[in-house]
């Protein structure tokens, strides 16, 4: 039976509410000292299921639980 790899993400959005102006909101979402404390998701305004990345794996190899460098799915030969 033929394996595959499948790589797949959801776009959920997250809101938060504690801003006066965009450039505030936008430096809150965006700066390295933002948190999560106060943020809402919306999983009813979620988009649909998107494939990302799909392989095949090759008969004899195993998955590994590791990714690689650039965040794609490692395949080693056993």
């Amino acid at each position: 039976m033929l394996k595959f790899i499948i790589q797949r993400e959801y776009l959920l959005p997250v809101y938060q509410y504690e801003a006066d102006t965009f450039e505030e909101a936008h430096a809150e979402a965006a700066g390295p000292g933002h948190d999560w404390y106060n943020a809402e998701e919306d999983y009813d305004g979620s988009l649909p299921t998107t494939i990302t990345n799909a392989k095949m794996v090759p008969e004899g190899a195993t998955t590994s639980s590791s990714t690689t460098a650039s965040g794609k799915f490692a395949i080693g030969v056993s």
